[in-house]
């Protein structure tokens, strides 16, 4: 894990709402959970590519991204960026065992 600092982990972007989901309009919601599902499925192929030094796996998640994810929430993926979400990943232990929860 990140380092602490204050009530923060270092190197882990936590998204917040400032409002309650199910008291949006039903297609407002719909909408964001979509979002939601679209950007957490490519996130994690991003996270256990760079984790376990996939690079074909990180080029197939960026490219999804594009595909999938709109312009603003694609800046977590850029390394450049200040929105960047993926720091010291793959500085932290390579998993001797991890399993996958695949439908």
């Amino acid at each position: 894990m990140g380092r602490r600092k204050g009530n923060a982990v270092e190197g882990f972007r936590v998204l917040t709402l400032t409002y309650r989901v199910d008291e949006m309009p039903s297609e407002q919601r719909e909408r964001l959970v979509e979002l939601f599902k679209r950007y957490r499925a490519v996130a994690a192929l991003y996270f256990w590519s760079k984790r376990l030094g996939l690079e074909e796996g990180v080029e197939q998640a960026l490219e999804r991204a594009r595909e999938l994810v709109p312009y603003y929430w694609r800046k977590v993926f850029d390394d450049e960026s200040p929105l960047y979400a993926f720091n010291d990943v793959e500085k932290m232990k390579r998993p001797r065992k991890h399993v996958l929860k695949l439908p």
